[in-house]
């Protein structure tokens, strides 16, 4: 089994600031998709049988996996409420 170890590249000594936001995405303008809803990506690490799971259930919803996270973390968000 092959395991990423890449890193972001780090900031030159010229232009740290720079480099980090637009590293962190805060420059970038969000993507807007074909439904209208703006989004931001970000990189979640899932256990494997996890991730199997969340693919599966995408696949019979017929959804993309980020809509599940993202139905996930609103109903999080609303019970810490």
């Amino acid at each position: 089994m092959r395991v990423s170890k890449s890193k972001a590249p780090k900031p030159t000594s010229a232009q740290p600031e720079a480099a980090s936001a637009a590293r962190s995405g805060t420059q970038a303008e969000p993507y807007v998709r074909a439904d209208g809803q703006a989004t931001r990506s970000t990189t979640v690490h899932f256990p494997v049988e996890l991730h199997q799971k969340l693919r599966v259930e995408a696949a019979k919803r017929g959804v993309h996996m980020s809509s599940i996270v993202a139905e996930a973390v609103r109903e999080w968000f609303a019970k810490r409420r």
